[in-house]
């Protein structure tokens, strides 16, 4: 299907108005299911409702200290990764890899700490290692990316620092500072124990800017404003630095103070409601950039811009699916479209609550103008995935995860892939 080119700019006035009207009284709860910031407060309310998705850890209650300061305000959590992958066959090499990741979160709610009325500031540190010359994109020669905590390099930096600020009318809350984008934008709750990183962001919008946009493992700073006309809908607009981090200098927190690369302009509106523990969540989002790229073929530099739509539907409290499909434009965008659909089903086995089984299809379509320039190429790339996450004691996971990979970076040469990776994860 031909791609359809988006209007350079989002008419965010619009979004907003349209959003608006939908309310029918002034006095309405928050979609919460939708509200997807990954903050210690949250996994603690979940924590008090007892739900199967709160958080543990190895190292407990500290004694009785975590408690302590999390009644003045102050709350940390700290998590680490291991992934170790082997490519089996096909690709561009049968070999080992091996990758760490590491997040240190702190959040001070000011209103307990200072009585600052709906007032939250966000610390996150990012440390990331890999065993140089193997990671997984390397043996594999995908476009995707089989593994969401592959880095370039090893390091750690400050990764998020924000203030949120939430107020009592229409559920409006207000974001500044260093953020990453997914954790709001074009995100599906069913998804996220896959490993294959276009079922966090699409690849077609993963792949703009001069380093990413704001997502792992480089982010920028931003604003951004949430509205919440109604129970169950929501609308959100936000602007980065269209720069994420520094391409010439990958080590560090580096950030575009003057913003001469432009900025990145993302809107994201929908319907998300909670009923007895069953969650859904529909949307459609769009983004365009405000500086011109440039051309595939050479010519004038043309505007970057995409949209996206969301489908993640709870049929029960376990079990769960989802639909994913985001283009952008061709003339400065190698990957035309991604698309991906899937399932999450949580306690498959009984006695295992914490326990979750996920399948997925990601396929990501390479652009009419890439492939006029790159004549031998195939059409997509097609990966399947199969992913069992399972909690040996509390605070500790083990997830075994295959994919298999056809057409690995759009080749006609490379056999199809199938990569095994095992994660510990570990949670303190």
């Amino acid at each position: 299907m031909k791609n359809k080119k988006l209007k350079s700019k989002i008419s965010l006035s619009l979004l907003l108005s349209s959003s608006l009207a939908m309310a029918q009284e002034k006095d309405r709860e928050p979609a919460s299911a939708s509200y997807s910031i990954p903050t210690t407060q949250q996994e603690q309310e979940k924590k008090d409702k007892g739900s199967a998705e709160a958080p543990h850890y190895l190292a407990g209650n500290w004694g009785g200290v975590r408690t302590q300061l999390a009644e003045k305000g102050l709350e940390f959590q700290i998590v680490y990764k291991t992934d170790f992958t082997r490519n089996f066959s096909g690709g561009e090499k049968v070999d080992n890899s091996v990758l760490g990741n590491l997040d240190v979160r702190a959040l001070l709610d000011a209103e307990k700490k200072w009585g600052w009325t709906g007032t939250t500031f966000m610390f996150y540190g990012l440390g990331n290692h890999l065993k140089a010359g193997s990671a997984p994109s390397e043996l594999i020669g995908d476009t995707q990316i089989t593994n969401n905590i592959e880095a370039k390099i090893d390091d750690f930096k400050l990764y998020e620092a924000y203030v949120l600020k939430k107020f009592d009318w229409y559920g409006t809350s207000i974001l500044f500072g260093l953020h990453d984008l997914n954790t709001e934008f074009y995100s599906t709750e069913s998804s996220t124990t896959l490993l294959n990183s276009s079922f966090g962001v699409g690849k077609e919008f993963a792949q703009t800017g001069t380093n990413g946009p704001s997502i792992f493992p480089y982010t920028a700073p931003s604003l951004r404003l949430r509205i919440e006309p109604s129970k169950t809908t929501f609308a959100q607009i936000a602007i980065f630095n269209a720069q994420a981090g520094n391409p010439d200098h990958l080590k560090g927190l580096h950030v575009d103070a003057t913003s001469s690369e432009g900025f990145l302009y993302i809107a994201e509106t929908g319907t998300a409601a909670e009923n007895k523990g069953v969650s859904s969540k529909y949307s459609i989002g769009a983004w365009t950039y405000s500086k011109k790229m440039a051309a595939i073929n050479g010519g004038t530099d043309k505007s970057s811009t995409g949209a996206y739509g969301l489908i993640d539907h709870g049929f029960s409290e376990d079990f769960s699916v989802f639909l994913r499909y985001g283009f952008a434009n061709t003339e400065v965008s190698p990957v035309q479209s991604d698309v991906g659909a899937g399932f999450l089903l949580k306690s498959p086995l009984a006695g295992h609550k914490n326990d979750k089984l996920s399948f997925a299809i990601t396929q990501a379509s390479a652009g009419s103008d890439y492939k006029k320039i790159n004549i031998d190429l195939e059409n997509a790339e097609t990966t399947l995935e199969l992913t069992y996450k399972a909690e040996l004691i509390e605070g500790l996971f083990v997830q075994p995860d295959v994919q298999y990979v056809m057409n690995p970076s759009f080749s006609k040469t490379l056999d199809p892939a199938l990569a095994g990776t095992i994660r510990f994860e570990f949670n303190f």
